[in-house]
């Protein structure tokens, strides 16, 4: 395994460090989110916490074409319209309010330094956690 280590490895661990100093938990959100697989991962993830949200989503969409139907001026078009993407970015905002609130559960019950081993070449000292932001203490 020593054959394989990079004699710039203490420089990279380093660098690595300073490089996650700014890594926040907005951050950490991103990360999770790019990962997904939308719309397969969030809709099975979503009908696993409640079997009827793929029939919800079904029906708003059906309500928002007969509501789209109903509206006869170009105005009352752009309002709906506007009223549809305004609800897109709630729903975005309170995701990333549940995610920071799930992450906060998760420290009020796990602590601030989860037993997490890293393996940086045979470092025998524990690392230390990274300091929370004042809004994510508890």
């Amino acid at each position: 395994m020593g054959a394989n280590r990079s004699p710039n490895q203490a420089k990279a661990a380093r660098v690595a460090r300073e490089v996650m100093k700014s890594f926040d938990l907005g951050d950490l959100y991103g990360l999770i989110s790019e990962h997904l697989d939308y719309p397969t991962d969030t809709e099975r993830l979503y009908e696993a916490v409640d079997p009827r949200y793929s029939n919800l989503e079904k029906e708003r969409f059906k309500l928002f074409h007969i509501l789209e139907n109903a509206v006869k001026t170009e105005g009352e078009k752009r309002a709906l319209h506007e009223y549809s993407d305004n609800w897109v970015e709630q729903c975005s905002i309170r995701e990333m309010g549940w995610f920071y609130l799930g992450y906060a559960a998760a420290l009020r019950f796990f602590g601030n330094s989860p037993a997490i081993k890293l393996i940086e070449g045979g470092r025998k000292d524990e690392p230390k956690p990274v300091p929370l932001k004042s809004e994510f203490k508890l």
